[in-house]
């Protein structure tokens, strides 16, 4: 592989040298590690017992010394953006600003070349500075030996100092070595050096940490909190529920969330590895394993389901009488059920059965024949039996007495009101009869005489019913009347009468004998 450059001891000094990375190889992986795609701006460096040597796989590097103004401004731009993003990714500040470090004379260890890939620059001089000027110790003068500390170091999660936590310490070789925490929370260094450069590696949240020992200081605390996102919904017959109250219990600490017009809000808590989650909203709770990086937590609810009570059923039983107890058979009666009206009719025992009604349901029975008040009967549990009595007919009796005083015999008589009419038959008392339903009361009732042999009709006479009476009599106040016609027929009639007489009295005078 091509040099790019090759320098001295004496020349540059190494300043990452220590426990977290050494230079040759190593150095060049912990590159690749640390800086992931940033690392192909860093030559991979070999080291030597004389000095240090870059390389690079590609040919046609010249240094930043020979490039012009423009290009020394575009790559002074692209190196201070590189030197951003490794600040920020790097864990420790002070570790990024010792990897980008370049001697005084930077433009001696940095490359470029523009091609068709466009500007591009490479970096040789990485980690070292100018060479140190030695140091003269005067004679008999004893170097001071470094002093050291006792080192314990311990990891926080939300502030709380963790027993038997595990990590690992990196190696002067690179590796790593796993250790963990005593019950107390800390792991014991030892002694080490004042200066000395501690790289560790968090197991669980696998966050690289560095420090260096400090004097008068033994107890080292880095935070490793992880956050885990809590996503909650609530769905109710499968609708969002919006403003819903949830409250979450984590490690002891209580949040409490409230649902946007989606159903759903969430909140982060530090997670801690194997404990649970309970999430509570209303009556209901849900208890969840604690996982990272989100929990979802869905409370799908239904509404009640209100199971109505069994419906209870009975029978009714309707028995049709008369008023002195007979039953009546085939006898047709309304009966309404929820308001629904069925005509049913009696069989031979003058019963009605109606099955299977439900309790409470109200019954009207009416009797289809006459307009009667009905019997109204609310079902109940058990037997359920009604008797209904027909109602006797209310009968008036009317006769109608002559002239001469005595009964209209053997006559028909018209009874009408309004429009409706009847035509009766008087015995020979003079007497008939109807029903009490037949005309409306208090209003007057027209009656017109007739013989049963003609049409003659007598002029009307006029009555009207009393509720409490039930017979009446009333009395012509004239003779039936005749016919214009009737009577010149009977004229007629007496004049043949008379000439029939006189023709047979002229016919047995002829047959007499002389005197």
């Amino acid at each position: 592989m091509p040099n790019i450059l090759s320098v001295s001891k004496e020349e540059i000094t190494w300043q990452l040298s220590g426990s977290h990375i050494n230079a040759g190889a190593q150095a060049n992986a912990r590159i690749k590690e640390y800086l992931g795609d940033d690392a192909k701006y860093f030559a991979p460096m070999s080291a030597t017992t004389k000095g240090y040597t870059w390389t690079s796989a590609e040919t046609g590097w010249s240094p930043l010394l020979g490039a012009t103004d423009e290009q020394k401004q575009r790559m002074e731009t692209e190196l201070q953006a590189l030197r951003t993003r490794i600040v920020a990714t790097l864990p420790n500040a002070k570790l990024a600003h010792e990897i980008i470090k370049l001697p005084t004379d930077y433009s001696k260890y940095v490359f470029f070349k523009e091609d068709c890939l466009g500007f591009r620059f490479i970096i040789a001089g990485w980690g070292f500075t100018n060479a140190r000027r030695a140091v003269v110790i005067p004679g008999g003068v004893k170097r001071e030996e470094t002093p050291v500390t006792d080192v314990k170091i311990g990891f926080l999660i939300d502030g709380e100092l963790q027993s038997l936590h595990q990590f690992n310490i990196v190696t002067i070789s690179g590796n790593y070595k796993q250790q963990e925490t005593r019950q107390n929370g800390f792991f014991d260094l030892g002694q080490q050096a004042v200066g000395t450069k501690i790289h560790l590696q968090d197991i669980y949240s696998e966050k690289n940490i560095d420090f260096e020992v400090e004097a008068n200081k033994s107890e080292y605390l880095f935070d490793v909190t992880r956050y885990t996102r809590i996503v909650v919904s609530v769905m109710k017959d499968g609708q969002p529920q919006e403003n819903a109250s949830i409250n979450i219990q984590s490690h002891g600490k209580g949040y409490s969330l409230v649902t946007d017009t989606l159903g759903t809000s969430s909140v982060e808590v530090p997670y801690f590895e194997g404990e649970t989650i309970e999430a509570t909203f209303d009556d209901n709770s849900k208890v969840v394993q604690c996982a990272y990086p989100e929990i979802a937590i869905a409370f799908n609810l239904e509404s009640e389901v209100i199971i109505p009570p069994a419906i209870e059923l009975s029978d009714l039983t309707i028995t049709c009488v008369t008023s002195n107890g007979m039953v009546k058979s085939g006898y047709p009666l309304m009966v309404t059920i929820a308001g629904i009206p069925n005509c049913l009719t009696t069989d031979t025992n003058g019963r009605i059965v109606v099955p299977d009604l439900c309790v409470g349901s109200l019954v009207e029975v009416n009797d289809e024949v006459k307009n009667s008040m009905p019997l109204r009967h609310t079902i109940t549990v058990g037997e359920n039996e009604l008797i209904y009595v027909v109602q006797d007919e209310v009968v008036n009796t009317l006769q109608i007495i002559g002239l001469d005083g005595l009964p209209m015999r053997n006559r028909n008589v018209v009874l009408s009101q309004g429009l409706k009419s009847i035509t009766l038959s008087l015995d020979d008392t003079g007497t008939t009869h109807f029903g009490s339903e037949e005309f409306e009361p208090d209003k007057e009732i027209n009656v017109q005489i007739r013989l049963y042999d003609s049409d003659f009709d007598s002029e009307r006479i006029t009555f009207t019913t009393e509720p409490d009476e039930r017979d009446y009599q009333i009395q012509a106040k004239l003779e039936v009347k005749k016919p214009w016609w009737r009577k010149v027929l009977n004229i007629l009639l007496i004049l043949l009468l008379i000439y029939a007489m006189a023709s047979l009295g002229a016919f047995i005078v002829q047959y007499l004998p002389l005197i």
